[in-house]
C-alpha cells in the first residue's frame, strides 16, 4: 500500500482541493481529509492511555478520601502504630510531668462543672494520678492564655469531655489546639475523649474531635453498667489506647 499513498501525495499536490478520497467501511463512508488518515480504521486506545485514565482516577478518588478522612486516618494508624510498634521502641518512653492528665472541657456548663469535680477528678486522684484541673489550679489573675500553653505541655495525657457547647468558648479552642498540638508532637502522648452530650459526627464541627466518634475512641456519657469512671482509668494508665 505504499505505492497508493505516494500517489496521493503527488496528486495532493498537483491538484490541491479537487481530490476527495472516501474510506468505505461496512456500515459507514468515511472522508479522508488527509494522507494521513487515508483508509485507517480508528485506532482503539493503546494499554498505556488506559493505564493513565485508570491511575488519575485511582489518585482523584484517593486524594478525596485523604482529605475527607485525614483525621481518621491518622488515628487509625497511629493506634496501629502504637500497638503493634510502640513496646519495641525505648525512645518513645513517657517522660515524668508535672500532671497525669489535663482535663478541658467548659467551664461554664454547670452539669458538667459539677461531675468533673465531685466525681471525675475525686476518683482520679484518689486511684493515684495527678490532674490539672484548670479552675482549681491556674493561678487567680494569671494570664489563662499562658497558663493553659504552660499546663497542657506540662502534661502527659488530656482528658476532654466533650459537648455541645465545648468550643463555644475562646479558651477552649486555644486549650483544644493545645492539645492536639502536643498529642500530635509526642507519641506517648494520648486523648481520651467522654462523648457528654453523645453527640452524633454530624453534629460536631470540628475535624478533628469529629474523627475520634467516627472511629469509635470515645467514651459515651451513659452509666448503664456503672463501668464509666473504671474505663476511664484503665485507658488513661494504658500506653496503648485501645486495651
Amino acid at each position: 500500500m505504499k505505492w497508493i499513498q505516494i500517489w496521493l501525495e503527488n496528486q495532493n499536490r498537483r491538484r490541491r482541493g479537487n481530490n476527495f478520497i472516501t474510506c468505505r467501511f461496512p456500515d459507514k463512508d468515511v472522508e479522508a481529509i488527509s494522507v494521513s488518515q487515508f483508509c485507517a480504521e480508528e485506532k482503539p486506545r493503546s494499554t498505556v492511555q488506559y493505564a493513565f485514565f485508570t491511575f488519575m482516577i485511582i489518585a482523584f478518588i484517593s486524594l478525596f478520601l485523604y482529605l475527607t478522612w485525614k483525621y481518621e486516618i491518622y488515628l487509625l494508624s497511629r493506634n496501629f502504630k502504637s500497638r503493634y510498634f510502640g513496646r519495641f521502641n525505648n525512645k518513645t518512653s513517657q517522660q515524668p510531668n508535672k500532671f497525669d492528665l489535663y482535663l478541658s472541657f467548659n467551664t461554664e456548663n454547670y452539669n458538667i462543672m459539677k461531675w468533673v469535680t465531685t466525681v471525675v477528678v475525686y476518683n482520679l486522684e484518689r486511684n493515684g494520678f495527678k490532674v490539672c484541673l484548670p479552675p482549681r489550679d491556674f493561678i487567680p489573675g494569671g494570664v489563662q492564655v499562658e497558663q493553659i500553653f504552660t499546663e497542657v505541655a506540662n502534661s502527659n495525657s488530656y482528658l476532654v469531655i466533650l459537648s455541645d457547647d465545648y468550643l463555644k468558648s475562646q479558651f477552649n479552642v486555644i486549650e483544644w489546639n493545645q492539645i492536639w498540638a502536643h498529642f500530635k508532637s509526642n507519641n506517648p502522648r494520648r486523648i481520651v475523649v467522654v462523648n457528654y452530650d453523645i453527640l452524633d459526627s454530624s453534629h460536631i464541627k470540628d475535624r478533628r474531635l469529629k474523627a475520634f466518634v467516627r472511629v469509635g475512641q470515645t467514651f459515651d456519657f451513659c452509666n448503664f453498667n456503672n463501668k464509666l469512671l473504671k474505663d476511664l482509668e484503665i485507658r488513661l494508665r494504658t500506653t496503648n489506647p485501645n486495651n
